[in-house]
């Protein structure tokens, strides 16, 4: 009877180190749930900002399609104007006035072209910008899918932990304690 006392203390303590132990596997088992929350918000907080992303890098895109567009008709409209050579036609016929004004127009439409050329440029550098940021932010998504993969690995491991745990001990403090009164 000694002797079974014993291994039932002794049993007992394992049972506290087993309770203990589960208890420690279930606190980290909650941290790896919070970790994976985080990781998962993280996911979410990026692919809303791709979202933006994609909607200014489509805006950019149409953007520079509108400049494009006008400054063909721009262009068109100096070749024309050059081609015309209006102003010197003018002179001749002795309109000076109305040549005058044909060159302020001339240069209004060449100062046209070159801010739509500035303004081009700016479009093309903001589209290289945003296409660059989606890049980067694309990367940022799969590292942290690939981490939000590792934790869910681990939080199974952990539980599995905690079941064999539970399945190696089970039922034999109830042995001894049967053997105990037999």
């Amino acid at each position: 009877i000694g002797k079974l006392e014993k291994e039932l203390t002794t049993t007992k303590g394992e049972k506290k180190t087993l309770t203990n132990k589960i208890q420690q596997l279930k606190q980290e088992q909650n941290k790896i749930k919070l970790q994976i929350q985080a990781t998962t918000l993280h996911i979410k907080d990026l692919e809303s900002k791709i979202d933006v992303t994609l909607g200014e890098i489509q805006k950019s895109e149409e953007k520079s399609a509108e400049l494009k567009n006008n400054l063909g008709v721009l262009l068109r409209l100096l070749y024309q104007r050059n081609h015309e050579a209006l102003p010197f036609r003018l002179i001749l016929q002795g309109r000076l006035s109305d040549a005058i004004t044909e060159v302020r127009n001339l240069e209004r439409l060449s100062d046209s072209i070159g801010e739509l050329l500035d303004d081009a440029q700016k479009v093309r550098k903001d589209l290289e910008e945003q296409k660059e940021i989606y890049a980067a932010d694309q990367e940022d998504a799969s590292e942290l899918l690939k981490l939000a993969e590792a934790q869910g690995g681990t939080l199974t491991g952990k539980l599995q932990e905690q079941a064999e745990l539970l399945k190696s001990t089970q039922g034999k403090e109830e042995n001894y304690q049967s053997q105990l009164q037999g």
